[in-house]
């Protein structure tokens, strides 16, 4: 899967591209990752980043819930970079 989020480190703005292998994201689970799913069982009204980027399947258009993302996916940037 392709996918990209809006990053800003040290003041820069980028969006930022990264691919993950097949199955870092079980298929069981990955419609538990999505935007929808997190607006669905409430859980968007408890974070702020709903303001922010959230990683986007290049494919399919899927929006990813950035929190949810990050801890199945560990990706190399952190949370606190989402633009």
């Amino acid at each position: 899967m392709m996918y990209w989020v809006f990053l800003n480190r040290k003041n820069e703005v980028t969006r930022y591209e990264d691919s993950l292998l097949p199955g870092i994201i079980p298929d069981r689970i990955k419609g538990m990752l999505t935007t929808k799913f997190a607006e669905d069982v409430d859980i968007c009204k408890l974070c702020d980043m709903d303001r922010h980027a959230h990683p986007i399947d290049e494919e399919t258009g899927i929006k990813y819930c950035t929190i949810l993302f990050c801890d199945v996916v560990k990706p190399t940037w952190n949370v606190e970079d989402v633009l």
